[in-house]
């Protein structure tokens, strides 16, 4: 019982992760089609946060968790 209820907590937290992730990356790539001039520091954070993502996007799936949030 104490694992499943172990299971659940990270799972969650992967969760919040990656909706955070989400965000972030959304944010930046906003901020990238309204940019007239983005810096290579931007494209290099824009796909630093876009390879985060994914990889949490991954992680959820290989786990089989469900992404509708509760």
């Amino acid at each position: 019982m104490r694992r499943k209820r172990r299971r659940q907590a990270v799972n969650q937290q992967l969760l919040e992760a990656l909706f955070a992730c989400e965000a972030e990356w959304k944010k930046l790539l906003q901020i990238s089609e309204n940019s007239i001039d983005f810096r290579f520091e931007s494209k290099h954070l824009l796909h630093l946060a876009e390879a985060k993502y994914s990889f949490l996007l991954r992680e959820v799936k290989h786990r089989n968790i469900s992404l509708l949030r509760s």
